[in-house]
């Protein structure tokens, strides 16, 4: 690709209205890009790029691209509604705890759950009629689960979490993310001022056609203590027929000419707010029975020690930056497309772009050691210092399905105590999970990096996979290089689309 057409590409691309702080992540990305080539290093990947038809040209129009891309998924307009609400929801966090009682009316039936919110420290708890017993304790890195529906099990799981991998959503979060869908969606907005159980409130209706939501705030508190929910859906796709013969039953897809049946389904939801100054203190004040079996999945002595430094990092770590990873990757020797992606520590369903990768490369998650912990033994031990691991700290997590088949996953980590406890290496082997067997991953950093701030992550990884699956055995390798930058903002300038070009 001629640097003539290049430019014109990015002429199209009305970078006249790319922020200046672009050039910037645009010019580092260029840098450590062409570095690789510079660099003798015996992998192959790179070696690859290096001989193929994308030269470093190419590729520094391809990171810009990207760039432009997700400045424009992340840079939408403003919700100015949603605005309007943010000191609702700020008021909020700030209360001790929130307690929410749910009453859904959905096509499974009728259902009423609870839940309880507290920020500092934060804990958050859940009981309802089809659904277990939680109790999650973030600051101290432990979930426990109770199951009142299984008749055959009176036992309390415990199991490592951290707030930053799959916490249910909480009520804030529920809130923002419909705000935050306001502006996607064909919505009409109406406010008006009445009272409530003697309150003076402010009810805010929101209408689109799948879904109205009405939100009833305390005026003289400014807090939210209602929110009813009707999403509806249509299914416009004919029944499947069952057809029983005997002790069998045959199951066929209707013709394709049978007309459409139009089902409408409705769900609607009525939440209840309040916010007492106190919430329950453990899993038994929700009526788990306290003659339950305790199984206690989470580390002991060194190793919780070791999950806590952990925990304490995923919290906030990255917070404000963004990055990008340039990928390259061979599948049983054959070279895949390289690809550029842009992402950030945020709720992936905020942009397509955005994956919440970031601190899954730099640390392991606690939570990932509580493989179905009904089905699975899980056994932890420190792995002894060794002269390839110098000044690293290692464990291994064995994971043994308790059944006959003995399905299992073996993980072994070596973290740096003096770069944030990030993994530097990672070896998981796993027979018979899912439709692999005899499966061993391999992931080196081979170069960290620090943010201005001084957080530690890792600039570089190498990662190899070889399984054996039904077609035989198979060998993957990936090369990642990561750049870490602040976010972007959005002043008063222009990126000149022949800045890649000419800037120094």
């Amino acid at each position: 690709m001629k640097q003539e057409d290049i430019k014109e590409i990015l002429n199209r691309l009305g970078t006249e209205d790319v922020p200046a702080d672009a050039r910037q992540i645009a010019r580092k990305i260029s840098r450590d890009f062409s570095e690789t080539f510079m660099r003798p290093k015996r992998h192959i990947l790179m070696e690859y790029i290096m001989k193929s038809q994308i030269t470093k040209l190419a590729a520094a129009a391809v990171i810009i691209i990207a760039v432009l891309v997700c400045i424009n998924q992340f840079g939408g307009s403003t919700n100015k509604a949603g605005i309007a609400f943010a000191g609702t929801l700020e008021t909020m966090k700030r209360m001790s705890w929130i307690h929410v009682i749910t009453e859904s009316d959905t096509p499974r039936g009728r259902e009423t759950g609870e839940s309880w919110t507290c920020f500092d420290p934060f804990i958050w708890a859940s009981k309802g009629t089809r659904v277990s017993t939680v109790y999650a304790n973030y600051n101290e890195g432990k979930e426990y689960l109770y199951s009142p529906r299984d008749p055959y099990s009176n036992k309390i799981s415990i199991i490592p979490v951290e707030d930053e991998y799959k916490h249910p959503e909480l009520p804030i979060d529920m809130i923002e993310r419909i705000l935050e869908n306001w502006t996607n969606q064909d919505a009409e907005i109406s406010r008006e001022n009445s009272t409530l159980d003697g309150k003076r409130v402010e009810i805010i209706h929101i209408n689109s056609p799948i879904r109205k939501t009405t939100l009833y705030r305390d005026v003289e508190r400014n807090l939210l203590i209602r929110m009813d929910d009707i999403i509806t859906t249509s299914n416009t796709e004919p029944k499947r027929t069952s057809t029983k013969i005997g002790s069998k039953v045959s199951t066929k897809a209707p013709p394709k000419d049978l007309p459409k049946a139009n089902l409408t389904l409705k769900r609607k939801y009525k939440r209840f707010f309040d916010y007492p100054d106190q919430g329950p203190a453990d899993i038994y004040d929700l009526g788990a029975p306290r003659d339950a079996e305790i199984d206690n999945y989470c580390p002991t002595g060194a190793l919780a020690d070791i999950f806590a430094e952990v925990r304490q990092r995923i919290r906030k770590a990255y917070d404000g930056y963004v990055a990008i990873v340039l990928e390259s990757r061979l599948d049983d020797g054959k070279p895949v497309p390289p690809k550029i992606t842009m992402m950030r520590p945020r709720n992936p369903a905020d942009s397509p772009f955005v994956w919440v990768g970031i601190k899954s490369m730099a640390w392991f998650h606690p939570r990932c050691f509580a493989l179905n912990w009904n089905s699975y033994d899980t056994n932890y031990e420190m792995l002894p210092a060794d002269t390839q691991h110098e000044a690293l700290v290692g464990f291994r997590a064995a994971q043994i399905q308790k059944s006959s088949i003995k399905r299992k996953r073996i993980d072994e980590y070596w973290l740096d105590p003096k770069r944030d406890y990030i993994v530097m290496e990672h070896v998981r082997y796993e027979d018979h999970m899912n439709r692999y067997w005899d499966s061993t991953k391999r992931t080196i950093t081979l170069a960290t990096k620090q943010t201005p701030d001084g957080q530690w992550y890792p600039g570089y990884i190498s990662y190899e996979w070889d399984y054996t699956d039904d077609t035989g055995r198979h060998k993957q390798q990936i090369e990642k290089r990561i750049i870490l930058d602040t976010e972007l903002t959005f002043p008063e300038g222009s990126f000149e689309a022949d800045y890649i070009f000419n800037g120094e």
